[in-house]
């Protein structure tokens, strides 16, 4: 099929699916889970198999309050697929389910909006952006969350489009924000309603906020998690398990300083940073975006997710990963009319965008021949080729095509295929270094399956994760003696501080070794008696 045929239908399913699954599938096969959080969320879900704990998420044998259940569950329906293995695979095709969730609901909106080629443009954008490519590689709860978010907004604007069986797509929108709030807690169901209310008031469509789903469709969507908070009351855990879920794990988050709290622009310098390559044509794409409703809608819509997530005290980028399907959609629609554009702004963005590509080009390959990196430099070679050789087709395909749809794609394909070797082959080399590989084989040989290891004032996951052991967090230098004391051999894993604390103070030891976990220093420590 020839290209210009092939832009003209909308994007299928299958077509969907086959791009995530080979620009993520490399990734998942050959990179381990990593520390904090893929481990931590592919041992609860493992947990939650061992132990029964269905319901209530558990860590360590204790009640995990962080997070709903929703992704634990699809990772151990994921297994299914992996022989019933908890692994790189299983525990991040729900990330890889909320990606092809997101470009769905972004084809499907610029298809009824704008058109087919639109539809392509926006989907080739947003899976090649940085951070949005980042997630869906990611054993982690936002890529879902982003899915479940986008599937809510598409079926919210499209009950806006229709008068018969408006009321089928205002459940779906619900149901899935539903599912969002079942994913990540109160956000889910805040973050579409704000997008289809903003982007219907920037649009100049306030009659869509008089609709009387504003009163029942809220309801609807508690409903899902309140059926699980309901089932998970019965099964008695302790009180504190609610109250930190409604509290700190939650409400706090937007009041209350922590670790990740950050002036109210962080947010701004991380969106500019992580849509990049694609924040170098937003310019473009703004001025010569002729369809005013649509732009008002969209940027209505990105707006809020920025907005809402910088008055928070506590900010991660990953929280406006919302934002990026709106800035992709506006790139993708304004791209058929880049033609519209003067000279001089078409091969300033063209430029721009070569500009960046050679120039990551030239950066890999300093890396090569001068960076001290913990794996072999040659690993590097197929990123930088890829780069160079893109790099040299878009400056050509550019000179007689200029900023045509041809120019777009084959800009997006050389980005994935630079995120292909990165993620299959860059990555995985870090395993070593990102995981306790060594250190769990070697205690795996002094425990018995079943038997515990003792993490000594953290959680650290990871560890029980990949020695195959059940993990037990100790809070106290008390349970520390006790543990000693009363068991035949234990393991305890230490990090630095405490351990230089203790360690003078602790008695048959007959082994301790030290490895290095990341940015980590950590010990672990064999008792016998």
């Amino acid at each position: 099929m020839r290209l210009s045929n092939m832009l003209r239908a909308v994007p299928p399913v299958r077509v969907i699916i086959f791009l995530s699954v080979f620009l993520w599938g490399g990734e998942y096969l050959r990179r381990g889970l990593w520390e904090p959080d893929e481990a931590r969320y592919a041992y609860v879900a493992q947990e939650m198999r061992s132990g029964g704990h269905w319901l209530v998420p558990h860590i360590n044998g204790e009640p995990y309050p962080d997070k709903p259940p929703l992704l634990f569950w699809l990772i151990n329906a994921s297994s299914l697929f992996t022989c019933g293995e908890i692994n790189g695979v299983s525990a991040r095709l729900p990330s890889l389910l909320g990606a092809i969730l997101s470009l769905w609901a972004v084809t499907r909106l610029m298809v009824r909006r704008r058109s087919p080629e639109a539809a392509w443009c926006s989907m080739m954008v947003l899976m090649t952006s940085y951070l949005f490519w980042h997630e869906g590689g990611w054993g982690r709860i936002d890529a879902l969350l982003c899915g479940l978010v986008m599937m809510s907004v598409y079926f919210l604007f499209r009950s806006s489009e229709v008068d018969r069986g408006r009321a089928k797509y205002e459940v779906l929108g619900y149901i899935f924000a539903g599912l969002a709030v079942l994913a990540k807690g109160p956000v889910g169901l805040a973050v579409p309603m704000g997008i289809y209310a903003f982007g219907s008031l920037a649009a100049g469509e306030r009659q869509q906020l008089r609709r009387y789903h504003w009163l029942w469709g809220p309801f609807l969507a508690t409903a899902i998690p309140g059926l699980w908070l309901l089932a998970a009351w019965f099964q008695h855990p302790p009180n504190s398990y609610f109250a930190e879920m409604f509290g700190v794990k939650s409400f706090g988050r937007v009041v209350a300083g922590n670790a990740h709290s950050q002036p109210i622009y962080y947010l701004v310098l991380h969106f500019i940073t992580e849509f990049l390559p694609w924040t170098l044509f937003l310019p473009a794409a703004l001025r010569v975006f002729s369809d005013k409703i649509l732009k008002r809608r969209l940027l209505g819509g990105f707006a809020f997710v920025i907005v809402m997530f910088s008055l928070f005290v506590c900010k991660r980028n990953v929280y406006i990963l919302a934002a990026y399907p709106m800035a992709a959609m506006l790139i993708g629609a304004a791209w058929d009319e880049m033609e519209n554009l003067s000279r001089r702004w078409a091969v300033g963005t063209a430029v721009a965008g070569i500009i960046l590509i050679f120039g990551s080009s030239i950066a890999v390959t300093v890396g090569v021949l001068i960076l001290k990196i913990p794996f072999s430099s040659m690993l590097l070679i197929p990123s930088a080729t890829v780069l160079a050789v893109g790099g040299w087709g878009l400056a050509r395909l550019f000179r007689y095509e200029g900023l045509s749809h041809r120019w777009l794609l084959s800009y997006g394909l050389t980005i994935m295929l630079f995120h292909v070797t990165v993620g299959a082959i860059v990555m995985p080399a870090l395993n070593s270094t990102k995981s306790p590989v060594e250190a769990a084989a070697a205690v795996r040989e002094r425990l018995e399956p079943g038997q515990t290891i003792y993490l000594y004032g953290q959680q650290l996951a990871i560890f029980p994760l990949y020695a195959g052991r059940p993990g037990r967090e100790i809070h106290t230098y008390d349970e520390l003696m006790r543990v000693t004391s009363q068991e035949t051999n234990a393991i305890v894993v230490f990090r630095e501080v405490p351990w230089k604390e203790h360690k003078e103070d602790l008695k048959d030891i007959t082994t301790e070794r030290t490895f290095q976990m990341g940015h980590k220093q950590l010990h672990w420590v064999e008792f016998r008696r």
